[in-house]
């Protein structure tokens, strides 16, 4: 059984990752501004994987209590990361 909220979450998730494609990527590819990172030597995944690394530091720090200045609280920090993981999960198929 999944857990009361498992679904409206995926739905959080899963417009979050629209909303930041349409800002970030093409609309015909939704990780195309991480395949840039390519051009420079370095794979689409280790270039997902070094925002997750932001986004695992920036965890970190608000958990351990400092002050959130972009205005981005702890939950849509984690929607971010899970995101990260989805989309390097993509590219990755994509191999």
């Amino acid at each position: 059984m999944a857990h009361p909220n498992f679904d409206k979450i995926i739905e959080e998730i899963t417009n979050l990752h629209k909303g930041k494609s349409n800002n970030y990527a093409t609309d015909v590819d939704a990780i195309s501004n991480f395949r840039k990172a390519e051009k420079i030597g370095v794979p689409i995944q280790k270039a997902i994987m070094c925002r997750m690394i932001d986004k695992w530091e920036r965890i970190i720090n608000l958990y351990s209590g400092k002050n959130d200045m972009v205005g981005e609280d702890m939950r849509e920090t984690m929607k971010d990361l899970v995101v990260l993981g989805i989309l390097w999960m993509c590219a990755n198929d994509e191999k």
